[in-house]
């Protein structure tokens, strides 16, 4: 049995709520799971998100966006966990989920990510724009799916990226008190996304040559665009014509929803269904970088 991609949506915010990380991973799940049609079947559900709502990382994520989709609120038998790593989180998520897939424990799973600014107006360093994504992968004995994984972090770069989360406490600032709680603060080197560029297409390079492949082998490259310009100098650096480049500028200030971002827009087009082989990149702090092949010949 294979891991096949069988649906990619997302979600925005709608309305002038505050915008919910919960809540907009739950509304990508339940369109995924409705453009698939097939409900009954569902074993596992990862959730990859990072900068949450008011910073919640406990308990697990996953079983309380599995309660806000109300086709799953009642099921018992869906095995929920998340997975924090990042921009690299729903890569990693694809691996363990095509491990459970040849293993046969799993027949259809739910990738869920999700993005929101924690405390508007406290945070420093990060801009992102609210979204959500999900992908659904199902089991099939067939020729197309994910082929193998490859991750790779390059501390020497690790300072270039930092991201601290700080308790205000009691305290006044002019005439105005400062609020208690916490907030995040980010901080980017300038040569980040040099870096970030680097860094990728080393580890594709060392991806193919362990499985004798070359960057002409490639149909496809989704690659999200975080940090800016990531798919186009990617795509140089490996030799890769542009127009083998599947990218998403939406997925521009997004950090664990990017990849999915990228992929839904390949996916919605057809291009990954064309595609015999397609690389799947995340690349985020560490610097780390996660990679997938997927296809019909890989």
């Amino acid at each position: 049995m294979r891991a096949v991609i069988e649906a990619v949506c997302r979600s925005v915010p709608s309305g002038l709520r505050r915008p919910s990380s919960i809540e907009l991973a739950a509304e990508a799940g339940r369109r995924a799971l409705e453009a698939a049609g097939d409900l009954d079947v569902l074993d596992l559900m990862l959730s990859v998100g990072l900068y949450q709502d008011d910073h919640v990382q406990e308990p697990a994520l996953a079983p309380l966006i599995q309660r806000r989709i109300a086709l799953l609120a009642r099921r018992r038998d869906v095995f929920s966990f998340d997975i924090a790593n990042g921009a690299c989180g729903l890569v990693d998520a694809l691996r363990v989920t095509d491990a459970f897939v040849r293993a046969g424990t799993v027949r259809r799973a739910l990738l869920v990510a999700s993005d929101v600014d924690p405390n508007p107006g406290r945070s420093v360093g990060i801009s992102f724009g609210a979204v959500g994504v999900a992908v659904l992968v199902g089991a099939r004995d067939a020729s197309e799916g994910f082929g193998d994984f490859y991750a790779e972090t390059f501390t020497k770069h690790a300072h270039l990226y930092e991201s601290r989360l700080t308790w205000l406490g009691p305290g006044r600032s002019g005439w105005l008190r400062r609020p208690r709680g916490h907030a995040v603060t980010a901080r980017t080197g300038e040569a980040y996304a040099d870096r970030c560029v680097e860094s990728t297409a080393l580890a594709a390079a060392r991806f193919l040559e362990a499985h004798h492949l070359a960057a002409e082998d490639l149909d496809l490259l989704v690659v999200p665009e975080a940090p800016a310009g990531l798919p186009t100098r990617l795509a140089k650096l490996l030799g890769v014509s542009e127009e083998r480049v599947a990218g998403c500028p939406d997925s521009a200030g997004t950090c664990s929803a990017a990849p999915g971002l990228a992929l839904e827009a390949a996916f919605a087009s057809g291009r990954l269904a064309r595609a015999r082989r397609a690389l799947l990149v995340g690349v985020g702090s560490g610097i780390s970088v996660s990679l997938a092949l997927y296809g019909r010949d890989c």
